[in-house]
């Protein structure tokens, strides 16, 4: 009876890690923003944090951060150019300046921390 009670905490821990495992940590940003390209991963996931975007950092390709959140904010852009942007994540991906962060939230009493790429420009 125990291990059916503990089956669906189980699958909850497992969907963060359905590809790959936990993200790296972010690489520290120098004072002008890096550039990276930014994907969609495929990983879809049924409890938070969900990493659901790649991050490579241009010229690094051992390098991989995961992240949970894209923020275009900072563009001013309207909602319907930010939906062709992040319809852009489907396809191959966006190539951004950005500086990735790390920003502690919670959810229902429950902290935890995402990984959020803060876009200051959209390259072509």
């Amino acid at each position: 009876m125990t291990r059916l009670k503990l089956l669906p905490l189980a699958l909850l821990l497992l969907a963060g890690c359905e590809r790959g495992g936990a993200p790296t940590d972010p690489p520290v940003d120098s004072p002008s923003n890096p550039v990276y390209t930014v994907r969609d991963n495929g990983i879809r996931c049924i409890t938070f944090p969900c990493p659901t975007l790649d991050v490579l950092p241009t010229g690094q390709s051992n390098v991989l951060v995961r992240a949970t959140d894209m923020d275009l904010s900072a563009l001013h852009v309207d909602q319907d150019e930010a939906q062709r942007i992040y319809s852009r994540l489907f396809e191959g991906g966006v190539t951004v300046e950005a500086r990735i962060e790390s920003v502690r939230r919670e959810h229902n009493g429950y902290p935890y921390t995402d990984i959020v790429v803060r876009v200051t420009k959209l390259l072509p």
